[in-house]
């Protein structure tokens, strides 16, 4: 729980255990003696050796506009005022 609230509150960069690195392709594997399952949004999704790839504009996220401002860099707010 200690881990979501820092996603949520953005904090989670600098907390004890997290590294934070940028990527669009990420490979996780284990020993061949090791069976790690992964699960996915809390279903199984098989085991390692996994593979994350980033699908630019896969997903679409509705949020309020007060919400949306405040997370957004200056010039990306003037950007979306502008729609």
């Amino acid at each position: 729980m200690k881990y979501l609230a820092g996603v949520m509150t953005n904090r989670l960069r600098g907390m004890k255990g997290v590294t934070i690195s940028r990527a669009e392709c990420v490979t996780f594997s284990a020993p061949e003696d090791q069976r790690i399952y992964v699960q996915v949004d809390g279903e199984y999704a098989g085991h390692l050796p996994a593979r994350v790839k980033v699908v630019p504009d896969a997903l679409t996220v509705l949020v309020p506009d007060e919400y949306a401002r405040s997370r957004m860099r200056p010039a990306a707010v003037e950007d979306y005022d502008a729609r």
